[in-house]
């Protein structure tokens, strides 16, 4: 792995941002525009990397489609809920691949990567696993309400 050291404690309460969703889902007209845009910016990730990378799909996990990017450096899984309005709701790579440190950093700082807001990010040394789950169109509107954004400063989201 990187000798890059992430630094969770820098932000403890990290947590998705409303106002980040907000200007994504702005111009997004549904879910299925967004997992689209996601999906094509993860394909230029692995395309600006130079080197080769498949793409396969897998339905081993229950209510969920994964699909599954990678090349000789980058593994990213992608689960994309089956129930209802189908919408991206997490990502996983391990922390020993090539550009994770490089993925979180952007994620934490941007509160969003490849294009979608990041609901919460998990880090798990014993798995060598990043989780990074996403806040969808739907739920982002369920939550931009007065009564939603009372919820988020009482909580200190």
């Amino acid at each position: 792995m990187n000798d890059e050291v992430f630094d969770f404690d820098v932000n403890s309460a990290f947590s998705y941002s409303i106002d980040v969703a907000a200007k994504i889902y702005k111009n997004i007209n549904s879910q299925e525009e967004a997992n689209k845009l996601f999906l094509e910016q993860i394909e230029l990730f692995f395309k600006n990397k130079g080197r080769k990378y498949s793409c396969s799909e897998s339905n081993r996990i229950p209510y969920f489609d994964e699909i599954i990017y990678k090349n000789d450096e980058q593994k990213i899984s992608i689960l994309i809920e089956k129930n209802g309005t189908k919408s991206v709701k997490t990502i996983t790579f391990s922390t020993i691949d090539a550009y994770s440190v490089k993925l979180v950093n952007e994620g934490f700082h941007n509160k969003c990567l490849f294009g979608l807001p990041i609901f919460t990010m998990q880090w798990f040394d014993e798995m060598n696993a990043i989780f990074i789950h996403f806040i969808d169109r739907e739920s982002y509107l369920k939550f931009d309400t007065p009564q939603g954004r009372m919820e988020k400063e009482f909580f200190g989201f």
